[in-house]
């Protein structure tokens, strides 16, 4: 390895650092204000300055883990394609120093960092909440970054979406789908066929996400091999209005919304876990 690699390499992860450093100062300023932070989607350029910033307000972000790394995925295509990196900063709750209460937890905030050369960092702020001032961030604790997290990998997920689904065919069926679509609320998906991808749009905010539990193939298959149910779920998906499905973010139950034929399998309801 070159001299002047490791240079570039050093010079890197000190423009990661100045980017993280500012992000937590402004973290602080927001918390100072009184504001929840919510999701910080912080988009940076080739040199890893942050370049803009995407906010997932507070009182939409899901409240598990899992609910929130899907909300990951969603937005991972719009904001992070062709990105050189990303930070995400969120409010969280870490396990409390030893000696504390073994149940006990801290208020911190979480800078999460990747970039396209493959430098991951963690950093934790725990909060310094008192009554003779606003909240304050303390020093941070940097951990190596998780393979499986919440804010993981989202620069893969953003190209994997990229290279499977051809942009110019993508906004063709958004367009043909926008009525629809602009009527999607909290926990309501519709999803149907672009080509040979199912695509997923989801709530007000219209994420836009490859749908990983159905195959658009199988359902073909199963039409040819003269399934009626799949026949009527595979021509609303490719030339009918898709399916419109409603998730309940109380019970998980999913339920598919009305449609011309009662005999599709997207016309009555079931309960079905939630990712589908």
């Amino acid at each position: 390895m070159s001299q002047d690699h490791n240079n570039e390499v050093a010079d890197a992860r000190r423009d990661l650092d100045r980017t993280l450093d500012k992000i937590a100062t402004e973290a602080e300023k927001t918390l100072a204000a009184g504001e929840p932070l919510g999701i910080w989607v912080v988009l940076l350029g080739d040199h890893l300055e942050p370049l803009d910033l995407e906010v997932v307000p507070a009182d939409i972000v899901p409240p598990t883990q899992p609910e929130r790394r899907y909300l990951m995925e969603c937005i991972a295509p719009e904001f992070l394609a062709g990105r050189a990196g990303y930070v995400m900063a969120a409010e969280c709750w870490v396990p409390a120093e030893k000696g504390v209460a073994p149940l006990a937890s801290t208020e911190a905030v979480i800078l999460h960092a990747e970039t396209r050369s493959g430098d991951t960092r963690v950093r934790i702020y725990p909060i310094i909440r008192s009554h003779q001032g606003p909240p304050r961030l303390a020093m941070p604790q940097e951990e190596p970054g998780p393979s499986n997290g919440t804010f993981s990998r989202l620069l893969q997920v953003a190209d994997a979406f990229q290279g499977s689904v051809d942009h110019a065919s993508l906004q063709c069926a958004l367009a043909a789908h926008a009525d629809m679509i602009e009527t999607l609320g909290d926990g309501d998906i519709l999803m149907f066929a672009v080509r040979e991808q199912l695509v997923q749009v989801i709530g007000p905010h219209h994420h836009v996400r490859l749908c990983t539990k159905l195959r658009l193939a199988d359902i073909k298959a199963q039409a040819i091999a003269g399934n009626a149910g799949a026949q009527q779920a595979y021509f609303e998906l490719t030339a009918g209005p898709g399916a419109f499905i409603h998730v309940d973010g109380t019970d998980g139950s999913v339920t598919f919304a009305e449609t011309s034929n009662p005999a599709s399998p997207f016309a009555r309801s079931q309960q079905q876990p939630k990712g589908h």
